[in-house]
């Protein structure tokens, strides 16, 4: 099942209204449904009229009729984090960068108000998907988009963090301070239900964090995955192997110094053209999209399902469409001088092992169950253990 399948059921304009009555939002003059599939959350346009803004939200100097906001209502699948760490990660970087994203009005990170649900007010932030006018643009305007992603990410890289994780607002909201990590590739909610037979939850499946350092995060990460090896019904091939596994997180801090050799930076993880807005007119990226899963990660996994310049179109042509123009990034980035992405580079062979032995563990254990890639289970084992090798276990 996709995720979009445990959204929330559509809501009553009533409701909403009650919700922006508490937050002392006012009564806009229209509330929408957004027709657009997203897999974590239903979303409504709120619409108000330019003279009855609600406290707090500007129009940035430009003249206009009315205004939207964005209401995103949360479905069932991570309790709590996502959302707060959505507000956190959008107000850091718009506090610390130039990168431009929507702000953040409001939100709640539990069900405690009239949806029932977690939800985030956010400002709409003007443009069009990148990935929907993909085919109209031209090599000229694609190295500008680059050039711009250049600067966002050179940006970004400048600033150094010293645990691994997600962020949280402290508890008087004034400082943004490290919390749990969360990533698209955890057991949510609704599927641990669906997969597991025993009294499982989302905290005995997942890491949380903040973790301070590359090897107690693999550790971390490896304690949970064996977990699920063990008590998965479709992962007893993998029982075997449950030793040898134990043996490397057992090791693992034997070579800390060595694995730990790494720059933290937050990293957005899912940068690709549908989560970019764009003014034709202008030639400007307006906004970044969907940081909800952004997490301050060791540099050499910023982006881990190589969906960095991904058109997000389907078939053969896309994939060697996405490579051509990271190579051209590439190539950009050297004609500038810029360098931040040699820090993307495991700083080692066995740091390199370390990050094998744990994604592949990931693809394993998260994968497999779900009926994805099950003719591939013996290359995986076979890849795991030749991995493992390089820890003498």
């Amino acid at each position: 099942m996709g995720a979009e399948e445990y959204l929330p059921e559509p809501l009553k304009t009533e409701c909403i209204q009650s919700l922006l009555d508490e937050l002392s939002l006012g009564r806009p003059s229209a509330i929408n449904p957004l027709k657009v599939t997203a897999a974590f959350h239903a979303i409504y346009i709120l619409t108000y009229d330019a003279e009855s803004l609600p406290a707090g939200v500007t129009t940035s100097g430009t003249p206009l009729q009315s205004v939207d906001l964005v209401l995103r209502v949360s479905g069932d699948h991570v309790p709590g984090i996502k959302t707060s760490n959505e507000a956190a990660i959008l107000d850091w970087v718009s506090q610390n960068t130039s990168i431009p994203v929507p702000s953040v009005i409001r939100y709640d990170a539990t069900t405690n108000n009239p949806l029932n649900r977690e939800f985030i007010i956010l400002t709409r932030s003007p443009g069009v998907t990148l990935s929907d006018i993909y085919d109209s643009l031209s090599q000229e305007d694609l190295d500008n988009i680059c050039r711009q992603l250049m600067k966002f990410l050179v940006e970004i890289h400048q600033h150094p963090f010293n645990q691994i994780g997600g962020l949280v607002h402290s508890d008087d909201q004034k400082k943004i301070i490290p919390g749990p990590i969360l990533d698209e590739h955890f057991w949510f909610t609704p599927d641990i239900k669906r997969y597991f037979d025993t009294e499982e939850t989302f905290e005995t499946l997942n890491v949380g964090g903040p973790f301070n350092s590359y090897t107690n995060f693999t550790i971390a990460l490896m304690e949970k995955y064996i977990h699920v090896a063990e008590i998965q019904k479709d992962l007893r091939f993998m029982l075997e192997h449950i030793p040898r596994l134990r043996a490397f997180c057992k090791v693992l801090p034997n070579f800390s110094e060595q694995l730990d050799e790494t720059k933290i930076r937050l990293a957005h993880k899912d940068l690709h053209f549908a989560n970019m807005l764009y003014d034709q007119s202008t030639g400007r990226i307006t906004a970044i999209l969907d940081w909800e899963f952004a997490s301050a990660v060791p540099f050499q996994i910023w982006d881990p399902v190589r969906a960095f310049l991904f058109n997000a179109k389907d078939g053969s042509e896309a994939y060697e469409e996405k490579y051509r123009l990271r190579g051209r990034f590439h190539e950009l980035c050297k004609q500038s001088s810029v360098a931040f992405l040699d820090d993307a580079n495991f700083t080692s062979d066995l740091q390199e092992k370390m990050h094998n032995v744990s994604n592949i563990m990931r693809i394993i254990v998260t994968l497999i169950p779900r009926g994805q890639f099950v003719d591939r289970t013996p290359e995986f084992v076979k890849d795991l253990l030749q991995n493992l090798e390089a820890f003498g276990v």
